[in-house]
């Protein structure tokens, strides 16, 4: 486990640590608690001990004058309840790949229960058409737990893969918005009897509204352009 220390290397580990176990697509040991210390530590570069305490400073803040991609924090978009940031995955990448994580500014891990962010997919939607102009190529995923590495909610924005739409188009239920994703999401699962187990992906529907549909497979690997050199398959 990876503890947040003051010293500059730790934050180049801690982030480091992060994207090995994302790039390898497998619930690594890595700090389960890393983009919820960037939630907490980072997005206020004006705080007293800033650079000391956050592990990637925003990148335009002074302390990350001289620091890496992988070890600094993009803000995309923010709002009163949530924040996207660039992920870890989009650095050393072409100016036109896009992967951001949208994320609510409170703690929340799981995808059960009443207290679900439900603005979270309408932000997400609107942070990744400010990114991706084909609307149709947009993916909202939160990956199954057994394939996330980190604890804290988050939402991949994403394209989908070229070979993707028609598996899609085959099984997924359509969504006249985004207000009912979580709610239509639980109802899915528990006939599928996934429990908690599950992920949801999100996508522009051709006809109109949105497709949603859930498994347990690793959905961001299966549907989206996750990694720049994963190609367009």
């Amino acid at each position: 486990m990876v503890h947040l220390i003051k010293a500059a290397v730790s934050r180049s580990y801690i982030t480091a640590s992060v994207i090995l176990a994302l790039a390898h697509g497998t619930p690594l040991a890595a700090d389960r608690s890393a983009l919820w210390r960037i939630l907490e530590s980072c997005l206020d570069s004006t705080a007293e001990g800033y650079c000391a305490t956050c592990p990637a400073p925003l990148e335009d803040s002074a302390c990350a004058r001289d620091a890496s991609c992988p070890t600094t924090t993009q803000v995309w978009s923010r709002s009163s309840d949530y924040v996207a940031i660039r992920d870890a995955k989009a650095c050393g990448c072409p100016t036109d790949f896009v992967h951001g994580l949208a994320m609510p500014l409170k703690r929340f891990t799981g995808l059960g229960g009443e207290d679900r962010p439900e603005g979270i997919w309408e932000f997400a939607w609107f942070t990744a058409e400010q990114r991706i102009s084909d609307t149709l190529s947009i993916a909202l995923i939160v990956n199954p737990a057994a394939w996330r590495t980190q604890d804290q909610l988050h939402v991949h924005i994403l394209r989908l893969r070229n070979d993707a739409r028609d598996r899609l188009n085959e099984r997924a239920t359509k969504l006249p918005s985004l207000a009912s994703v979580w709610s239509t999401a639980a109802k899915l699962a528990n006939a599928a009897s996934l429990d908690d187990r599950y992920g949801v992906l999100v996508a522009r529907d051709p006809d109109g509204g949105y497709l949603l549909t859930v498994d347990t497979a690793p959905l961001e690997s299966l549907y989206g352009q996750g990694w720049c050199n994963q190609g367009a398959r």
